[in-house]
């Protein structure tokens, strides 16, 4: 439930998770997506769940590939902002 609950924030960009280090709350306040962004997205990330367990996947390294896709996109984004 409490996972449920984070993930909902972080949807929400009231919160960011970092790998090995925390949740934290985001700097940034973000705008909300529209109704048929967030409709198109959720499709594909369904999309994606679906083939991942299709290839073996279980639900621990599919929430492993996310987050580290994740936490290497943050890092992208720290490298161009020079952080």
């Amino acid at each position: 439930m409490l996972l449920k609950a984070y993930r909902e924030l972080e949807n929400e960009g009231l919160v960011q998770s970092r790998p090995g280090l925390g949740t934290f709350v985001t700097k940034n306040e973000r705008h909300p997506l529209t109704r048929p962004v967030h409709l198109r997205l959720r499709r594909s990330l369904d999309r994606w769940v679906q083939a991942a367990l299709a290839a073996g996947l279980d639900r621990e390294s599919i929430v492993g590939m996310l987050t580290l896709a994740l936490y290497e996109s943050d890092r992208e984004v720290d490298d161009e902002r020079g952080a």
